[in-house]
């Protein structure tokens, strides 16, 4: 028999959650020393109107053909904050994403960290993906972190850490990014209570 420790049950959820696409009210993670209930304190309407405003910007930036062409832009909305990260060709392309962010019902401000690279080059999926997952399941298993309130972007070992939460919260998280591996840098685009 295999014993699972919290730490694994955490990573099966996460990963469950990532792979589904869906970002539920309420997950339930059931572990041998019990069970923890993470709750987003986004209301219903709030989470669907973030979801829609992601799938609209995603849209309009991949139907943009420059920014098809010419760029790799990766989209998070949470409480309506838009978050663009990833490469673009040029500095014009990069404002381009924003004016296109802009547009979008539902987004009230834009942090466009897109890297202006000169030629867009492969993105680091897998190493971003397990670095996503590592912060994800440390997030969830340390002491007094109100991890559900967060939302977490990983590109190219960059951390966005994005949500509404107190200063004290804040620190937390960002001191738990900060002690993965392969993390070069944490960025906090929060909103504070």
């Amino acid at each position: 028999m295999i014993h699972w420790s919290p730490k694994r049950w955490a990573l099966c959820a996460v990963l469950a959650v990532s792979l589904s696409g869906c970002v539920p009210a309420a997950l339930i993670i059931g572990a041998t020393a019990g069970g923890a209930v993470l709750y987003d304190k986004r209301s219903m309407k709030g989470m669907m109107g973030d979801h829609k405003a992601t799938r609209r910007l995603q849209l309009t930036l991949s139907s943009d053909q420059e920014l098809k062409k010419h760029a790799k832009i990766h989209v998070s909305v949470y409480n309506g904050i838009a978050l663009l990260v990833g490469q673009v060709e040029t500095h014009e392309l990069k404002m381009r994403a924003s004016e296109d962010a802009r547009q979008i019902p539902g987004v009230k401000r834009i942090y466009n960290e897109l890297q202006v690279t000169g030629e867009v080059g492969k993105m680091h999926g897998v190493n971003d993906a397990w670095i996503l997952s590592k912060v994800k399941v440390e997030m969830m298993t340390k002491s007094g972190l109100q991890s559900s309130n967060m939302s977490v972007v990983v590109n190219d070992g960059v951390v966005y850490l994005m949500g509404s939460v107190s200063h004290k919260q804040a620190s937390l998280a960002a001191g738990v990014a900060r002690r993965i591996a392969g993390v070069k840098k944490v960025v906090k685009v929060f909103e504070y209570e």
